[in-house]
């Protein structure tokens, strides 16, 4: 079982001592003995999430556990650095 998990600092694990193993997608994968596979990114926006699933292939993942952020946040794309800002 893969588990995908995106969001903002929450599901980051912002704030924990050990964020890598305290955070609640790890305790999750650790209770079900699924693989986690959490790209969550402190300060991310709904945005960002929605563009994150549409780039992945999403039958390689058995859940999707999004947990959104602020409406205020958002990104955009840097055509100078080439990348998401």
């Amino acid at each position: 079982m893969k588990i995908y998990f995106d969001g903002c600092s929450f599901t980051w694990g912002d704030e924990l001592e050990d964020n890598y193993t305290s955070r609640y997608s790890r305790l999750l994968c650790n209770h079900f003995g699924a693989e986690e596979y959490n790209i969550a990114k402190r300060g991310g926006s709904n945005r960002r999430i929605v563009r994150n699933i549409l780039e992945h292939d999403v039958s390689q993942y058995d859940l999707f556990i999004i947990q959104m952020t602020k409406r205020q946040r958002t990104e955009y794309y840097s055509e100078d650095d080439n990348k998401w800002k």
